[in-house]
């Protein structure tokens, strides 16, 4: 099974690590750890203190965004991935804008 775990921010990483980090354990699983960056160094910390290394970090922000900008990163990168990814299944949580742009096209995908 493939499954595209999509993290942007501190509180994102936080719920999901130890999920990405028993998934990551699970031979049946193929995962990718995709991390928008929203909180750069925030969410850093996180992966480290779990030992979680991304397998594609999208770079989203950029000086004076606003958030119709993000939001527009956010969604066609994660597209990208989805696309070039296939996976069966999409791990997006939360309630931030990285949530919010990754769900809408994991169900645009039918993922």
């Amino acid at each position: 099974m493939k499954i595209v775990a999509v993290v942007g921010t501190r509180p994102e990483a936080i719920k999901t690590a130890p999920v990405i980090k028993r998934l990551f354990a699970t031979s049946a699983v193929d995962l990718k750890a995709a991390f928008t960056g929203q909180h750069k160094e925030m969410v850093k910390q996180i992966f480290d203190f779990f030992q979680i290394t991304s397998d594609c970090s999208l770079n989203v922000m950029t000086t004076n965004q606003k958030p119709p900008q993000v939001m527009t990163a956010i969604m066609t990168k994660v597209e990208e991935i989805f696309v070039d990814s296939a996976p069966d299944w999409a791990l997006v949580r939360g309630d931030t804008t990285t949530a919010l742009a990754g769900i809408p096209v994991a169900a645009y995908q039918k993922i």
